[in-house]
């Protein structure tokens, strides 16, 4: 039996010397082989063409399209606009379906700089415009705008000084109301109304004929224009002379502002006389003056930034200066 052993073992190192370059020859080949198959599939699944944005699946908001300059109140009923989508989106195939008020008006294509144009006809009021950007029929992203149709002119209604008033000098006071949200020009000079429309303007011309011309305009564009030409007359020289000083001409909008009043009539300080102080169309407060015929009223600025008229009334005259609000 050992002899019987020994043989066997010598017989298996004769056969792995024998076989042994073959066998690793062929474990190194299948290496190999499966090694370039992996090496195929990897190369075969990552690609070498360019990366495209996804065609759906989802919005991409980078890529949503853009209406350039939209406005939000319009008075045009048709409505030209121009758009653009970033120069990543633009592909092949692609391009913009614009919807207005749930209706597809248009399939813009893209130019070569991703820019896209089309016109709308809009209906009074609101008007809702939708930009889809496609590739062939799927959604890349998406995109949405309102825009407000108006054609009516604002209301304005200019309560004095009435067409052909004969008015006491030395100062013209424009009062009246306009549509909320609208812009009020008294002569051409710019005036901030309240929240509720009301203004107050006052100004100074010369003794004579004078033209006052009242313009609202309100966000769509939209203009009412009211006229009237009244006489300014001089003041007779008993008149009393109300003076208003601000301790600040120009402050941020809610500071607060004192007022120095003073009260003469031909030069003689008048006693105890109630001043009332309004600014625009808000009446502030009323304070009597003293011995020298001066008092004081404070106020909060408004909180609208622009020139706001400051107006003092006592013993039947009246006198009046301007604060600029700024911030």
């Amino acid at each position: 039996m050992p002899l019987l052993d020994a043989a066997i073992l010598i017989l298996a190192g004769v056969f792995l010397l024998l076989t042994g370059p073959v066998i690793g020859s062929a474990i190194g080949d299948g290496i190999r082989e499966i090694t370039a198959s992996v090496g195929k599939s990897i190369s075969g699944q990552l690609g070498s063409g360019q990366i495209e944005l996804p065609a759906g699946g989802g919005n991409v908001v980078s890529a949503e399209p853009v209406i350039n300059g939209l406005p939000d109140f319009t008075q045009d009923s048709e409505l030209q606009i121009s758009g653009r989508v970033p120069s990543f989106a633009i592909g092949t195939g692609r391009s913009v379906e614009i919807v207005l008020n749930a209706a597809v008006i248009a399939n813009a294509e893209l130019d070569p700089t991703g820019t896209f144009a089309a016109t709308l006809t809009l209906k009074d009021g609101a008007n809702a415009i939708g930009l889809t950007l496609l590739s062939g029929k799927d959604v890349i992203a998406r995109s949405a705008y309102t825009v407000i149709l108006d054609k009516q002119p604002p209301t304005l209604d200019v309560i004095g000084p009435a067409n052909g008033a004969l008015v006491e000098g030395p100062n013209v006071v424009v009062q009246g109301k306009a549509e909320v949200g609208a812009t009020v020009s008294v002569n051409g000079r710019t005036v901030v109304p309240g929240q509720d429309g009301s203004f107050s303007e006052s100004f100074t011309p010369p003794v004579g004929p004078v033209a006052i011309t009242v313009v609202a305009r309100d966000r769509a564009g939209n203009e009412t224009t009211v006229k009237a030409n009244v006489t300014l007359r001089a003041p007779t020289a008993s008149a009393t002379l109300v003076t208003v000083t601000l301790d600040r001409t120009k402050v941020r909008p809610s500071e607060i502002v004192g007022a120095q009043i003073r009260v003469t009539e031909n030069g003689i300080p008048k006693v105890g006389v109630l001043a009332t102080l309004s600014v625009g169309v808000v009446t502030i407060g009323s304070s009597a003056t003293d011995a020298f015929g001066n008092t004081r009223i404070s106020f909060a600025a408004p909180p609208n930034e622009g020139d706001a008229t400051v107006v003092v009334f006592a013993a039947g005259s009246s006198g009046r200066t301007v604060l600029t609000v700024a911030r």
